[in-house]
């Protein structure tokens, strides 16, 4: 558990960008009651590269029509794609260290990148297997854990929509294929379900 908090102390801290290497204070701590809520989201925008999408969406056309979600923040409206559709078989619960979402989908299904961004992490951890990391606008970053296959590498721009995975079963807290996706603002994590509809 220790060495779980200090790498999600670690990666909260470049999420705001500090220097990784400073001992986290008490008050840096995640806490359960101080993470962000939906209301508090307001400071995302819409990603110039999701217009053309976003456009087919609103016309009913196009093969991402049923993809894309929108939500309205109090900053304007956002659009985000579903990494996979399928059935959420284990809720996002930070009180149990389980900072995400695990969706059950088809075999050898497509991975996508909920919105455009780059790729910041892109390698192999012994818990979760496969995992990719992207860094979006507005101070948001998803990960996607347990691929079986990797599709981008470190420093690739990706675009909403795209495939960058594919689902699998990789690492050590897998239990069958399966993806864990979250979302995390401002160095702490979001209930995706909030925002994003997966069936």
């Amino acid at each position: 558990m220790d060495r779980k908090d200090r790498f999600i102390s670690g990666l909260r801290q470049i999420m705001v960008g500090e220097d990784p290497e400073q001992e986290p204070t008490p008050a840096d701590r995640l806490e359960g009651d101080a993470l962000p809520q939906r209301r508090d989201l307001d400071l995302f925008e819409k990603n110039a590269d999701t217009e053309a999408i976003i456009a087919e969406f609103r016309e009913g056309v196009g093969p991402y029509a049923d993809r894309v979600e929108g939500i309205r923040t109090p900053g304007g409206e956002t659009y985000f794609f579903a990494p996979l559709r399928g059935m959420v078989i284990s809720a996002f619960n930070p009180g149990q260290q389980h900072f995400g979402v695990d969706i059950l989908s088809k075999e050898n299904e497509p991975v996508k990148a909920v919105t455009g961004g780059r790729v910041i992490f892109a390698s192999w951890t012994l818990d979760t297997g496969h995992v990719i990391g992207i860094q979006h606008d507005g101070d948001l970053i998803s990960f996607y854990k347990h691929n079986s296959v990797l599709l981008k590498k470190i420093g690739d721009a990706v675009t909403a929509g795209e495939p960058i995975a594919i689902i699998g079963g990789t690492g050590e807290l897998s239990s069958g294929e399966h993806l864990h996706f979250e979302l995390w603002y401002r160095g702490s994590p979001v209930n995706p379900q909030e925002f994003i509809k997966f069936d």
